[in-house]
């Protein structure tokens, strides 16, 4: 950590380094499975947090978690999709910062990364406004202000489980609903601002621990990452001046030094003993509060009330004695916004019919399916047909189509056809296709009376589509 206040490069490194590895723990599959993949973005996450200033590690990290997430698309959730995302801009960033660099004749390591930095900033900055953006205006509906159906209202239930003394009241769901309603439609605004940035850290940094705490910490830590670019130029110096002090007052800088490689060297076996308690079965062994798998969450708020520690400052700073405004050392590049565009694209697929699942509408009540839109004032345009599509499973001996048979919900024929032709072997499903006649589906080996559910779905379409189980409900209760 000790290079950490060099450069903005290497502390957005450093942010970057902390929220993957919260992902990685959280979403740890790869560990029971074995999965090299995830050994790999563990070995670059560790890597970097210990050596933050390393353009090869941070590359390593970004080109490493790519691959392991972009395997499992479509099915990842809203934020592993924009961690993604914003994974392959800083690369791209990266890649076009060193041929400008090379065609120039620049050279020198620090400047190198103070360029690619401004290169990329504004972007990322941009991408952050247009997803809380979308996550507000998909929060805009019937379902999401009615506290017996509301996402809000339900999570209300997760601050009473562990806060046993908040008011259990009809009122404080109401207050919950139109609170976040009020944050989240307050931060778009104050990111898109540079006087305002401040203040937008100020009130996002404790949403964020709240939603933490009741168990997102993972969308939490893309967050604290991501607030750093909003206030990185004061929290650079800041940092900068508590680690001289710091060093004055051990009163020798090799000490100070050793006590940061103390400190690395914890995190490491601190990672590694993890690990190890999850190979061993022991992950959730333990005594009362001394439970292992709450190290894990005990990290994080740790982490959190570090950063808010820092941001804090930081942020009051910037409001307090505004810098004046400067162009930076080199402009964004322009075609980077090209990422911004699909990033407003992916927001965009729900009010397009294109698909439903990981849009930025998560836990926001928002549906459009099946010929129904709950959205106060936004039209359900179709760029495609597949979220009106919809089937009744009747019967089936599919184990993954067994949930929908007797139940509230219904599933596309998008992803009706997804699961038939890629089960394999002998099963069948008896269904009902948009309210019309039963039919049968036989499969064998592969091959069905119904050719299309035995086909599988183009590659792009199958790796950029996906869709959430449709509720027959008026009404449906919280989905994510």
């Amino acid at each position: 950590m000790g290079d950490v206040g060099r450069s903005r490069l290497t502390l957005f490194a450093f942010l970057w380094a902390c929220q993957a590895l919260v992902h990685h723990e959280f979403y740890s599959r790869w560990l029971a499975a074995g999965d090299p993949a995830g050994w790999l973005v563990l070995g670059f996450g560790l890597l970097l947090l210990v050596r933050p200033s390393s353009l090869p590690l941070l590359v390593g990290l970004l080109v490493s978690s790519i691959a392991y997430n972009v395997r499992k698309w479509p099915f990842v959730v809203n934020h592993i999709l924009l961690e993604s995302l914003v994974n392959a801009t800083v690369l791209a960033a990266l890649a076009g910062a060193w041929l400008v660099d090379r065609r120039a004749g620049a050279g020198a390591d620090l400047a190198f990364r103070e360029r690619a930095y401004d290169r990329v900033a504004p972007v990322l900055r941009a991408i952050v406004v247009a997803m809380y953006g979308f996550a507000f205006l998909a929060k805009l509906n019937h379902g999401f202000l009615d506290p017996s159906v509301s996402c809000v209202a339900d999570m209300y239930g997760d601050v009473l489980r562990r806060i046993p003394f908040a008011p259990d009241a009809a009122w404080a769901r109401e207050l919950a609903i139109w609170g976040t309603l009020a944050i989240e439609g307050t931060l778009p605004l104050l990111f898109a601002f540079r006087r305002t940035r401040g203040l937008g850290v100020l009130v996002g940094m404790p949403f964020h621990f709240m939603l933490g705490a009741i168990g997102h910490r993972t969308f939490s830590a893309l967050a604290y990452a991501l607030y750093g670019l909003f206030v990185m130029d004061a929290l650079v110096p800041l940092l900068a001046g508590w680690r001289a002090a710091a060093e004055r007052r051990v009163g020798a800088a090799e000490l100070a030094r050793a006590a940061l490689l103390a400190l690395r060297v914890a995190v490491v076996a601190g990672a590694a003993a993890l690990v190890a308690a999850s190979l061993a079965g022991a992950y959730r062994a333990g005594v009362g509060p001394f439970l292992v798998y709450r190290v894990a969450w005990v990290a994080w708020g740790l982490w959190s009330l570090a950063a808010m520690a820092a941001y804090f400052p930081a942020a009051l700073r910037m409001l307090l004695a505004p810098a004046p405004p400067g162009a930076p050392a080199v402009p964004a590049f322009r075609w980077l916004y090209a990422m911004l565009a699909l990033v407003v694209l992916n927001g965009s697929s729900q009010y397009l019919g294109l698909k439903t699942e990981n849009a930025f509408t998560m836990y926001s009540n928002l549906r459009t399916e099946a010929g129904y839109n709950n959205h106060l004032f936004l039209p359900a345009l179709r760029l495609g047909g597949w979220q009106d599509d919809v089937v009744e499973v009747l019967e089936t001996d599919l184990p993954e189509l067994a949930p929908y048979v007797g139940g509230e919900e219904r599933i596309t024929w998008f992803e009706l056809r997804r699961v038939t032709s890629t089960a394999g072997g002998a099963f069948g499903v008896r269904y009902r296709r948009n309210g019309g006649e039963e039919r049968w589906f036989h499969a064998g080996n592969g091959e069905g009376g119904d050719p299309e559910l035995a086909r599988p779905h183009p590659l792009l379409a199958a790796r950029l589509l996906s869709f959430r189980p449709v509720s027959a409900r008026l009404h449906p209760l919280c989905a994510h």
